[in-house]
């Protein structure tokens, strides 16, 4: 296209949109295409910067619109166009001032101050703004969308009254506005919380519009925080059919037909988005959860292990693996899927952990120790791995690396309450360092004040320091606490012991017999401590 025909042609069309153009006339002849336009012509440059800003040169187009502006001082139209660049280049308080220039020149331009009140709402000037769209509606009071803009600055000011107001106006003007019904319900259910009332805007804006997907969307997720989910379903069932490739508004449906305990319709819904979306993998791992729920654990963990590695919902997936394996006692299974897993993603730490909590039930504390190795190698300052493998040391009877692993743990969290709380019962235990125990465990019970067995470790610290009244105060409140903990008994009956209370004593020791009696996996070294201090208060010989 001849390039001086397309700047007359652009030029005509602009003056056919709306605009704020000064009334004075630009003294150029432009009815006859076949005129050269000289490179100074005021149409020719304007038209240079239009073309500019069309371009994406919104720098270049700046630029000749503020030499324009230079030399016409007095054209609003100017003023305004530079603020519009302005705006697209990001610099706003230069537009507001070129846009309040415009405003100045001419001040009964409805759009010139439409604009302005909007770049002053972006700059938080809602008071300011608010003035100007009101001043926009006594003068035109059919432009319906100004007052959409204006009760949204009433919103910031918190000033919900108004807002209110703002949109009966609006509904004066026009009985049959859906932005005010749509807009109105939005005020009453998020700002005023008056459901019934936002409810009722809701329908009314149905009424009107029974297709409005704003409205549909907004009573179906009342029902849903409501919990009323039977009424959710036909709205989004409405929604669906209006929008039927809405992947998001079919699992919605889905994920209501699963919590209505209507599994089959929920599984119809979940593998049908699945078929249409093969790479829905969050999809997938609520088919997943949904077979797993209803015990189909073998479908559950097909669709869990179609996930690939790289998706979010590929560690989630894998762990209700390995955890269903588990709980069918499937250990060499679910110990293949952790390995597995980790070969395909070796920076998720849950299945270092999983995998070494696996090994450790097995009986296999050595491997667990080395799961746990390789996953500090990849995650050197995950404390969590280095608590787990000082309690792993702990079952091997290894206490100087137990000890070890909890240091290291307290150089990466010196708070860590688990961490202070090992190492002080540790000395308390070996009868070292006493005064460093108590502080540790004061430290501890700080971070962790109800915790029963930290109080116990300070009392068995005030034991070991001969202060028994201190001890004794101490472990009874976590026996209240924690009423089954063996541990506790022992504990106390080693107190009553050293106050000369036999009877006492052998009461809380035969106590804590009876309490390991019922564990799963009772302390044997603690049991036959327990076992020889009964005899010694019983006058027995110790059988060795």
């Amino acid at each position: 296209m001849n390039r001086r025909f397309f700047f007359l042609s652009f030029f005509s069309l602009l003056f056919i949109l709306p605009s704020c153009a000064s009334k004075k006339k630009v003294d150029v002849a432009i009815t006859a295409p076949q005129k050269k336009i000289k490179h100074d012509d005021l149409l020719f440059r304007f038209m240079e910067a239009s073309l500019e800003g069309l371009e994406g040169r919104s720098a270049e187009a700046l630029k000749t619109l503020t030499q324009l502006v230079e030399e016409h001082p007095e054209s609003s139209f100017f003023h305004f166009q530079k603020a519009r660049v302005q705006v697209l280049l990001g610099e706003l308080d230069q537009a507001v001032v070129s846009c309040q220039k415009a405003f100045e020149l001419s001040p009964k331009d409805i759009e010139i101050q439409i604009f302005l009140a909007r770049l002053l709402a972006e700059q938080e000037k809602y008071q300011e703004a608010a003035a100007l769209f009101e001043k926009v509606l006594r003068v035109d009071p059919e432009r319906e969308p100004v007052y959409t803009l204006l009760a949204k600055q009433y919103l910031q000011l918190k000033e919900f009254t108004n807002a209110v107001s703002v949109m009966g106006r609006l509904l004066e003007v026009n009985p049959d506005a859906v932005a005010a019904y749509l807009f109105l319900g939005s005020l009453y259910q998020n700002y005023l919380h008056h459901v019934p009332k936002a409810i009722q805007m809701y329908e009314a804006t149905l009424d009107i519009d029974p297709e409005n997907l704003s409205a549909l969307g907004a009573l179906a997720q009342i029902s849903i925080d409501q919990k009323k989910l039977q009424k959710a379903l036909p709205y989004f069932l409405e929604i669906e059919r209006k929008v039927p490739d809405d992947v998001s508004i079919a699992l919605r449906i889905a994920l209501i037909y699963y919590e209505l305990g209507q599994y089959p319709k929920a599984i119809e819904r979940f593998q049908k988005i699945t078929e249409q979306n093969p790479e829905a993998e969050k999809v997938r791992y609520y088919l997943g959860v949904l077979y797993e729920s209803i015990e189909e654990f073998e479908k559950a963990i097909e669709e869990f292990e179609k996930i690939p590695p790289h998706v979010a919902s590929y560690r989630d997936a894998i762990l209700h693996v390995a955890s269903i394996l588990r709980s069918r006692d499937e250990m060499a299974r679910a110990i293949k899927t952790l390995e597995e897993a980790l070969k395909k993603n070796k920076n998720i730490l849950e299945f270092y952990e999983f995998l070494a909590s696996l090994y450790e039930e097995q009986g296999e504390i050595g491997t667990a120790i080395e799961i746990l190795n390789q996953g500090i190698k990849v995650f050197p300052r995950e404390e969590r791995f280095l608590m787990m493998q000082g309690l792993l040391y702990e079952k091997k009877q290894d206490r100087k690396r137990a000890l070890q692993a909890m240091e290291k743990v307290l150089k990466i969290d010196p708070q860590n309450a688990t961490a202070l709380n090992y190492i002080g019962y540790s000395y308390a235990e070996e009868g070292v360092r006493l005064d460093e125990a108590k502080e540790m465990i004061e430290r501890a019970l700080t971070s962790r004040p109800g915790d029963a067995y930290i109080i116990d470790s300070l009392g068995w610290v005030h034991f070991r320091r001969r202060e028994y009244d201190k001890a004794l105060k101490l472990l009874k409140k976590a026996e209240k606490m924690a009423s089954s903990e063996p541990t506790i008994f022992y504990h106390l009956g080693e107190v009553y012991s050293a106050l000369n209370e036999r009877a006492l004593a052998k009461r809380y020791f035969k106590r804590a017999l009876e309490a390991w009696n019922k564990k799963t996996q009772p302390d044997k070294k603690e049991i036959e401590e327990i076992q020889r201090r009964l005899q010694e208060i019983e006058g027995k010989k110790n059988p060795s």
